[in-house]
């Protein structure tokens, strides 16, 4: 036979087996039909597992970040708080030293000059003390430096 009579390679004569093409597999031995072995089996199962547990753990994660957030949020307002109550507290002492003293109340509030040889001198100076950490305390200021 030649060339021009032969069938081709991939078109069998009627009646004739048909042959698998080149690199093909017949269905028993098509890898996904076939069943998993043992180790198979057992290793998509660790791999189910390992993505469960991975999936549980990023939810951790996730879930102690807004924890820890919320905890710092509370954090910051408790501080907000306990500045505030520390500024008011100072404001309200130095107000009762006025009270209990009325007598320093010119020298603050009128402008009145004090002589280093008065008997009130000390007095006035730990109230100024008292006025300058009341103003150095407050927020946003820098801290007062220590003589």
């Amino acid at each position: 036979m030649d060339a021009a009579t032969d069938p081709p390679a991939n078109n069998p004569q009627p009646g004739a087996d048909p042959q698998p093409p080149v690199g093909a597999t017949s269905p028993r031995s098509d890898p996904a039909r076939e069943p998993l072995s043992r180790f198979q089996r057992l290793s998509l199962t660790l791999t189910a597992i390992g993505l469960v547990i991975s999936a549980l753990g990023f939810t951790a994660v996730i879930f102690s970040i807004r924890t820890a957030q919320e905890q710092m949020s509370y954090a910051a307002a408790q501080t907000r708080l306990l500045t505030r109550d520390r500024s008011v507290s100072n404001v309200l002492t130095l107000h009762r030293v006025f009270l209990d003293h009325p007598e320093l109340r010119p020298y603050f509030f009128e402008g009145k000059d004090l002589e280093e040889s008065d008997p009130l001198y000390p007095k006035v100076e730990t109230v100024a003390d008292m006025h300058l950490d009341r103003l150095w305390l407050q927020p946003g200021l820098p801290p007062r430096l220590p003589r």
